[in-house]
């Protein structure tokens, strides 16, 4: 015969549920606990199936977009039409922050036109 230290956790857990709540006094019944917890699990596990769903979509949408895909798990959410509108959004402000880094690194230099000089250097390799 084990102990209760050396019985499984879930068997401890379920007499546990079977003793008395002290704040109502009533004994909850462990089918129904069982059936509860299982419910709450099959919830949960449709959620994280219903955002796998959409995590796979968003990526395609983005890849569409010439989008990074790195970024569909910030913009990925459980309704879809939240999350087409969350891409539209991040295209145009990533678009314009590409254009203002572009615009920056530009900045300040005057095309070459006409006659260049050649550096000395390069010169002696011509020759």
């Amino acid at each position: 015969m084990k102990t209760k230290a050396e019985e499984p956790p879930e068997r401890r857990s379920m007499e546990n549920k079977n003793m008395k709540d002290p704040k109502n006094g009533a004994t909850e019944n462990t089918a129904e606990a069982r059936i509860r917890e299982l419910t709450e699990e099959v919830r949960r596990l449709e959620r994280e199936n219903k955002k796998m769903s959409s995590l796979g979509k968003t990526q395609a949408l983005l890849a569409e977009k010439k989008l990074p895909g790195e970024f569909a798990a910030f913009l990925a959410t459980e309704d879809w039409e939240d999350t087409q509108k969350r891409i539209g959004d991040f295209e145009k402000a990533f678009f314009k922050a590409v254009e203002a880094a572009i615009t920056e690194k530009l900045r300040g230099r005057a095309p070459m036109a006409g006659e260049t000089t050649l550096d000395p250097f390069v010169l002696g390799f011509m020759r």
